[in-house]
């Protein structure tokens, strides 16, 4: 849907309110409430939390699982390095009592760990595009797995400096007849990650992106106690000429995967917060300003995919936009027959969970598919504002353009089952666009179509509040 509109005074738009209370009111409540009462996984984190208090738990208001303290670390430093870093994290079996973890460049090995401990690594890419390859699998040369103890594995993935050509990934692609099963198994990425074979934890499994997840056909994950992946982008906005440009995009896509645990949670937020008067942008209104921004949030469930939960299953997908465009003439707006002053901002914003497909997802308690879309935008073009106002004279507009999709959807031949089942899209947009024309006003000089203003009119089909000639004009 797009909202197209030029004011001369403000209009707001609201689609629906968000009651955030009542899932936070209702994880409150004690254990022996009704199992369909209780907020998805809310049942049995409190008591754990009151018997294992060191151990990471997964909660619903969407929080990461916290990691251990872990003090054993491989670390690796590629910043300085003139070209794309490809490196292998790997399991070896060196017929000791516990395995080694290490980081593998070609045949130099960077750095090890014995896993007799909890480990951590910490990769640090080039400005190129960097790799790391997670393979958890070993050949302990004999029949069958050995019986190694499961440590936790943690791998904080930096790819450092991007650019558009640019293409950073963490990739689970294990090979080998035996599989390592870690305590735990913490990813934490800046960019991509995609599993395309299996893992297994004896405990949580957690993967933190701020671009996307993938989970391709042939990729497993099997934890004995929770699943949880996470995808949070966050836009910086960047100043091109008198342009604000600023995009956020975060996708989880399960494609022919398989997922298995107690608590699964698949979340994605998309958020732009841009004020073009904030002190590292423009530090002040200007003559013109024009915020350009796209957020995008998706989670994908889809093909012959398998989620199964023995508690309680999440897919939820946000978009948050807060866009505020404001100017005032400066000592140019001298011209009656010109711009004074011109507000622009063009937003997208779109939530959207879908299950499609053959997929079939199980929930042994609550089952939520949600999309939640939240915008508040404020475009004011205010010609009686600022030092030259008082002889400021020609045309203002202020011009907003909002798009954009709310959707959570179960398609196709897709099955969702679970105790109580909630599939919920919510869209909670707030437009306020006015203009106010300059003391010394405006006057037409008969020729069509030679002001910025009327332009953008003209451009974008766009019409003038009825309380005013020309958005301002």
């Amino acid at each position: 849907m797009t909202t197209k509109k030029a004011l001369l005074s403000g209009f707001r738009l609201h689609d629906l309110m968000a009651a955030g209370a009542r899932l936070r009111d209702r994880f409150r409540q004690q254990e022996r409430a009704a199992a369909t009462e209780i907020p998805p996984f809310a049942r049995k984190r409190l008591p754990r939390l009151l018997f294992e208090s060191l151990e990471p738990r997964l909660l619903l208001s969407a929080s990461p699982i916290t990691p251990p303290a872990i003090a054993a670390s491989i670390d690796a430093d590629f910043s300085a390095n003139l070209g794309a870093v490809n490196v292998i994290l790997e399991v070896v079996d060196t017929g000791g009592a516990s395995p080694v973890l290490q980081l593998r460049n070609g045949a130099t090995i960077i750095d090890s760990e014995v896993l007799d401990k909890d480990v951590k690594v910490n990769f640090k890419g080039s400005a190129f595009s960097d790799t790391v390859t997670i393979d958890i699998r070993f050949d302990d040369g004999a029949a069958g797995t050995k019986a190694f103890a499961g440590r936790t594995v943690f791998l904080d993935f930096d790819g450092g400096f991007d650019t558009p050509l640019v293409n950073d990934q963490v990739i689970v692609a294990s090979t080998g007849p035996d599989l390592y099963t870690p305590a735990n198994f913490f990813i934490k990425s800046s960019d991509d990650v995609v599993v395309n074979t299996a893992v297994s934890t004896l405990l949580d499994f957690q993967i933190e992106s701020t671009k996307s997840i993938t989970l391709n056909s042939g990729g497993s994950i099997a934890a004995g106690r929770d699943i949880y992946l996470a995808v949070n982008s966050v836009a910086k906005a960047g100043i091109l000429g008198t342009d604000l440009l600023a995009n956020a995009g975060g996708q989880i896509t399960v494609s022919g995967a398989t997922l298995t645990g107690e608590d699964i949670g698949l979340v994605v937020e998309s958020k732009i917060d841009i004020d073009s008067k904030a002190a590292d942008l423009f530090g002040g209104a200007v003559k013109v300003v024009a915020i350009q921004g796209t957020s995008t949030a998706g989670v994908l469930v889809n093909a012959a995919s398998v989620i199964t939960a023995s508690a309680d299953l999440l897919l939820s997908a946000t978009s948050n936009v807060r866009a505020k465009a404001s100017t005032a003439p400066d000592g140019s707006s001298s011209n009656s027959s010109a711009d004074a002053t011109i507000a622009t901002a063009i937003i997208s914003s779109s939530a959207t969970t879908t299950v499609a497909g053959t997929a079939n997802l199980t929930a042994g308690g609550v089952a939520d598919v949600k999309a939640q879309n939240t915008v508040d935008i404020i475009t004011s073009a205010d010609g009686t504002a600022g030092g030259s106002s008082s002889s400021a004279v020609g045309g203002t507009l202020a011009l907003t353009i909002l798009s954009g999709d709310t959707q959570a959807a179960i398609d196709g031949a897709a099955r969702l089952r679970g105790a109580t089942v909630n599939v919920i899209a919510k869209s909670d947009r707030t437009v306020e666009t006015f203009a106010k024309a300059t003391q010394g006003g405006a006057t037409d000089d008969g020729t069509a179509n030679n002001t910025k203003s009327e332009q953008k009119l003209t451009e974008f089909d766009a019409k003038a509040d009825s309380g005013g000639g020309g958005g301002g004009n």
